[in-house]
């Protein structure tokens, strides 16, 4: 099996969580970003989870063309389901670590 397939194999079920990390303002990077999804585009399912909306992302990647094209291919078929209240994590983050200490 060529790389090329194994790495389409991979790729065939992709999930992003905290898109806005990944994605800068660099327009090199949204470049980049634009080519993943295209690539994915109709071959492959895409979960993708973001704390900001489609709204903000033009200001994330920092082109606006680039923004439309990539919200273009994600929204297109999809399911868009919005999350909204407190997040889980922030709310249980303080017990977490509650009982226990790091000593060196």
């Amino acid at each position: 099996m060529s790389e090329l397939s194994q790495l389409q194999d991979l790729l065939r079920s992709l999930h992003l969580s905290e898109t806005s990390h990944l994605v800068s303002e660099l327009l090199r990077e949204a470049n980049l970003f634009f080519h993943l999804i295209n690539d994915l585009y109709n071959h492959s399912s895409i979960i993708l989870t973001s704390n900001k909306g489609p709204s903000e992302w033009g200001e994330l990647l920092g082109d606006s063309g680039i923004t439309t094209a990539i919200l273009d291919r994600i929204v297109h078929r999809a399911e868009v389901i919005h999350l909204n209240g407190d997040s889980y994590r922030m709310k249980h983050r303080s017990s977490i670590f509650e009982h226990e200490s790091v000593q060196n």
